[in-house]
């Protein structure tokens, strides 16, 4: 039960990954665009010194959020992959240790080749 609590979490804390990815890339163009643009009317930069230190001290720190967030986003399967892989693998396991259903595909494959073989005969 447990473990599908944390599935149906997943999606959640992906798409707030993805969330958190998307401001700090909108915050890191709109600090790079305010640094570089100038006034035009002084000719001074628009930040002061203790501005621009500021700037940099959050900026380093927004960096790791970003970077931490787009992580998580990118290795966090979604609610829908996450039940697939553990569907799915739970079945994997399971054909794995089963001997019985090792046979399966062999049996299966015996079986088109008599239903094919009796089509042939058929025909002629």
């Amino acid at each position: 039960m447990l473990e599908l609590y944390l599935i149906s979490r997943i999606g959640v804390v992906h798409g707030f990954a993805v969330a958190i990815a998307i401001i700090f890339c909108i915050a890191a163009i709109g600090f790079l665009f305010c640094s570089i643009v100038n006034d035009e009317i002084s000719g001074e930069p628009c930040y002061s010194e203790w501005q621009r230190s500021m700037l940099r001290k959050y900026g380093k720190r927004c960096l790791f959020v970003f970077i931490v967030s787009t992580l998580v986003a990118i290795l966090t399967p979604t609610k829908d992959e996450a039940y697939l892989i553990y569907g799915v693998g739970g079945t994997i396991d399971y054909l794995q240790s089963n001997d019985k259903a090792k046979q399966i595909p062999d049996k299966c494959i015996d079986a088109l080749d008599k239903w094919v073989e009796s089509l042939n005969k058929e025909k002629e």
